[in-house]
C-alpha cells in the first residue's frame, strides 16, 4: 500500500479500533514482511494505532501468506468461540506461495476485496473466504474500505 491506499488502510484500522475497543483483536500489516502493528492481547489508543500505521514501511512486494501465519498466530492466543479474521487485500500475491496453505489456522477468515487488474486475485480470495466459512465483499475503490468493514463487523 502507498498513498492515498495507505492512509485508507490508517483510516480502517482507527474504524476497526473504534469498534472493537472492548474486544481483542490484532493488525497485522504485510508487504514484503509482515508487521505485527498490535497484539492481540495489548491495549492500544487508536492514535497510536494509527501513528503505528502511518510509521510502517509501505513499499514491497505482496506476501499474503506471511500474514495470515502472523495473524493465526495472534488469533490462537485469543478466547472465545466466535473467532475471526478480517483481510483486506486485493489477492494478488507476489512473495511467499499461496496463501490457501495458511487457512488452517482460520475458523472464519471474511476478506474485503480491493480492486485489481488480476481477476485471479478476486477469485483466490472469495477461495479462502468460501474455504474457511467467511464473507467475501468486494469493493469499488479503497476509500470503501472502511464503510464495508464497518458492515461486515455489525454482521460478524
Amino acid at each position: 500500500l502507498y498513498g492515498g491506499k495507505f492512509v485508507t488502510a490508517a483510516l480502517a484500522v482507527a474504524v476497526m479500533a473504534y469498534h472493537l475497543e472492548h474486544d481483542n483483536y490484532a493488525i497485522i500489516l504485510f508487504n514484503t514482511k509482515s508487521y505485527v502493528v498490535k497484539r492481540a492481547n495489548e491495549k492500544v489508543d487508536i492514535n497510536d494505532l494509527v501513528n503505528r500505521i502511518l510509521d510502517a514501511e509501505s513499499a514491497g512486494y505482496t506476501n499474503i501468506s506471511e500474514a495470515l501465519a502472523m495473524g493465526g498466530v495472534e488469533l490462537n492466543k485469543m478466547k472465545g468461540h466466535n473467532k475471526f479474521a478480517i483481510l483486506v487485500t486485493d489477492g494478488v500475491f507476489n512473495k511467499g506461495g499461496d496463501p490457501r496453505r495458511e487457512l488452517f489456522r482460520f475458523p472464519k477468515l471474511h476478506i474485503l476485496g480491493l480492486p485489481s487488474n488480476h481477476d485471479w486475485g478476486r477469485r483466490l480470495s472469495m477461495d479462502m473466504a468460501r474455504k474457511t466459512g467467511g464473507r467475501f465483499a468486494m469493493v469499488s475503490s479503497h476509500e470503501d474500505v472502511p464503510k464495508a468493514l464497518i458492515n461486515l463487523l455489525r454482521h460478524t
